[in-house]
């Protein structure tokens, strides 16, 4: 296994300008969500806890 650094690697990425046409038009075709519109939203990862608790979960 591979041994965990704190270190930044640079890396490089190779592309032909037809694959990046390619992945342009991809990207405008897609058919992406709307933003949410929840109102009062709480920030945070928390913000998960909003909505549907499963049923093994439990709340202290």
């Amino acid at each position: 296994m591979p041994r965990l650094t704190s270190d930044v690697q640079a890396f490089e990425a190779h592309a032909t300008d037809a694959d990046l046409d390619d992945l342009r038009a991809r990207l405008a075709a897609a058919r992406l969500p709307e933003a949410e519109t929840v109102c009062g939203a709480e920030p945070g990862p928390r913000r998960w806890e909003q909505g549907f608790r499963s049923p093994t979960s439990s709340r202290s």
